[in-house]
């Protein structure tokens, strides 16, 4: 099996050349280590020991380098899958690039603003302190201020809750006495409004719950001089499309004051796999709202979409909607709002969204057998759950056996017909979005340049290139300014034609990330120094642009970690020495919780975006990478050429804020 080498091995592996040509040598040796995480020996041993992919306890490399899938999220690192031919048609050419990173849907790292509209999510939850985290960091990320979770189940535990509390911006209801006493003393049970749902079983008790939930939790949006409130579960995310930034904030902005109720209308998630396991980062097909789709789609492909089973959706369809914290506020069930003194007036967004992730896993049905203490019966099912969907789950889930439930998992959820999955999202109901991406720290871009330009020619990469790179990076992060400040380009194991002592800046084959907190920040004071100060107060970002230079890439492709999935004492500071100035980088130890991701056979009109260093917390600030050999890649696969850029990202129109200086 092939394995990865240093270049201490490879200079040393031409040691003649190195003595005839020295000063030469250990000049190249010095530039290869700025960008490609150079370090000590005794730090390269370690990760080149640990940090591979492939040598994560439990797992083999083939289950890193043989992942085939042509859009990120599709497939998980720690599952194999052969390619199919019809691989790249699963993901149509319009369709290659996420919604979330085209101009106008972009992932600046403002989190909330305190300028504007202040939200605040009330939840019912029971969920695990992983699920609520994540579902909390991203939520923090598109502009959420404050997260009132009601916890029960797995979330009431003293360990989970007291995690949980830690979180800013979350505050932690425990289902105590007072809380008892206080919804048993409810106006709620006196009015008729959710009178149809009051002591029956499951789910009918969950939606009061939920709802008294929602009566409390305005109390304390009073509290906290929110602006705004949605009722969320922990299995939904909120896709903010269509803002001028990826935020919220900028959604609930763009209504009228005398607006008291903004609908959005949900989508479904469907899974195209029968193992998914993290439907957060695995599933990206997502169902159309109605209200999101031409009708006479909907209508002609109504049956193919439903599948046989009850509805257009499998569970809800109505949405969730915000409302405007004022006087006489008041729950109106799980998903809508009303008012005790007035006919408050109601918009539905024609762009942003409920993201619902239900049903992805085949645990998640399997589980039903388990809900409720409910017999197995047309009649008991009727009682216990609301939604036709549920009922059927329930019954197959308490009367099927496991392999008659995996086939009928299969025939009712998964979507794993390439044909079919396509015609659907070219007719607008279905549509592919990477909303977690925003956390994951990287995504899959479409970068056309002209085809002209000489890589090893600085002033032509400076004159052809920069401005695509420019223009591309205020589309998709939505930077204000954009300050390109290095580009190296790579070119596996070629030799420089014109000299054959100079070796060629090559793919790095160990885990790393590119800046530290210290020198994420620091830099600046070498590259804008006039401005260090000022420009630190900003909220920036180093953002990388990584691009084949010829396609595809068969041999020492790009992988990358899922920043969400790295623990901060995965990061290792490393030091390098330069004339005149010292830098840090991160080399990386492995991890059994790393999510390995790349992209098989990238074309030279892709490129992968991800965030070097990011100057706040509570999003995806290091993302590290490698290269890595295919062992799948032919024999005489060609050398893998590549260019990076890497540029300071700045967003001037969001709120000073000092940068954080530490993990």
């Amino acid at each position: 099996m092939r394995t990865l080498r240093s270049p201490g091995s490879f200079l040393t592996a031409r040691g003649v050349q190195a003595l005839i040509a020295l000063p030469l040598l250990l000049a190249v040796f010095a530039l290869s280590l700025q960008w490609g995480g150079g370090h000590s020996q005794e730090h390269q041993q370690l990760v080149l020991a640990g940090g591979f992919p492939g040598s994560f306890p439990g797992r083999d490399k083939q289950d890193f380098v043989q992942v085939t899938t042509r859009s990120l999220g599709q497939e998980q690192p720690h599952k194999t899958a052969e390619a199919k031919p019809d691989d790249a048609a699963y993901q149509p050419q319009n369709d290659k690039v996420s919604e979330l990173w085209r101009p106008g849907n972009s992932w600046k790292p403002g989190g909330f603003n305190t300028n504007g509209p202040q939200l605040a999510f009330i939840t019912t939850t029971s969920d695990s302190f992983k699920q609520i985290k994540l579902w909390v960091q991203y939520h923090q990320a598109v502009g959420v201020a404050k997260f009132y979770l009601f916890v029960d189940g797995q979330a009431a535990r003293p360990e989970v809750s007291a995690a949980l509390r830690g979180i800013p911006g979350v505050e932690v209801i425990p289902r105590d006495e007072n809380l008892k006493y206080a919804q048993a003393h409810s106006r709620i049970w006196n009015e008729t409004w959710l009178s149809a749902f009051f002591h029956k079983p499951c789910n009918h008790e969950l939606f009061v719950l939920q709802s008294l939930n929602m009566e409390a939790g305005i109390q304390l949006a009073k509290r906290d001089k929110m602006d705004w409130v949605l009722h969320i579960d922990t299995d939904e995310l909120m896709w903010p499309g269509g803002a001028p930034e990826y935020n919220l904030q900028r959604v609930l902005e763009t209504y009228d004051a005398d607006v008291d109720l903004v609908v959005f209308p949900n989508y479904e998630s469907l899974p195209e796999r029968d193992d998914v396991t993290d439907p957060f980062t695995e599933v990206t097909l997502f169902k159309r709202n109605y209200h999101h789709v031409v009708s006479d789609a909907y209508f002609k492909s109504y049956h193919s979409v439903a599948r046989g089973n009850p509805n257009y959706f499998i569970t809800y369809g109505n949405g969730k909607s915000a409302a405007r914290v004022q006087p006489g506020l008041r729950p109106n069930g799980a998903h809508r709002w009303y008012s005790y003194v007035k006919t408050p007036r109601e918009e539905t967004s024609d762009q942003a969204a409920v993201l619902h992730f239900t049903y992805n896993r085949f645990q998640d049905l399997k589980s039903r057998r388990d809900r409720c203490d409910c017999a197995p019966t047309e009649e008991d099912a009727k009682r216990c759950f609301i939604l036709p969907f549920d009922r059927m789950a329930f019954l197959a889930a308490s009367l099927k056996s496991d392999t008659e439930l995996m086939e009928w998992f299969r025939e009712r959820l998964v979507w794993n017909d390439p044909k079919v999955v396509i015609d659907l999202l070219r007719n607008g109901l279905f549509v592919r979005l990477y909303t977690p991406q925003v956390l994951n720290g990287f995504q899959l871009v479409k970068l056309s340049v002209p085809a002209d330009i000489d890589w090893d020619d600085q002033e032509q990469v400076k004159a052809g290139y920069y401005p695509a790179v420019e223009e591309l990076l205020k589309q998709v992060t939505g930077a204000t300014r954009v300050h390109i400040f290095d580009n190296t380009a790579r070119h596996g194991h070629i030799k420089d034609p014109k000299d054959p002592l100079i070796l060629p800046r090559r793919p790095v084959s160990r885990v790393h990330v590119d800046y530290t907190v210290k020198s994420g920040a620091g830099r600046l004071n070498d590259l804008l120094p006039d401005e260090a100060d000022s420009l630190r107060r900003t909220p920036f970002a180093i953002v990388q642009v990584w691009r084949p230079l010829r396609g595809p890439v068969q041999d020492s492709a790009l992988g990358i970690i899922d920043a969400s999935t790295v623990a901060k004492e995965d990061l290792l500071p490393s030091t390098l020495h330069f004339p005149g100035r010292t830098g840090y980088t991160y080399q990386v130890a492995a991890n059994p919780n790393h999510r390995w991701y790349y992209t098989k056979g990238m074309n030279a009109d892709e490129a992968y975006v991800f965030v070097c260093y990011d100057s706040r917390k509570g999003r995806a600030r290091f993302t590290p990478h490698t290269g890595f050999i295919d062992h799948s890649a032919p024999a005489d696969a060609p050398p893998r050429e590549s260019i990076e850029i890497r540029s300071y990202c700045f967003f001037e129109d969001l709120e000073p804020q000092e940068y954080a200086e530490d993990l």
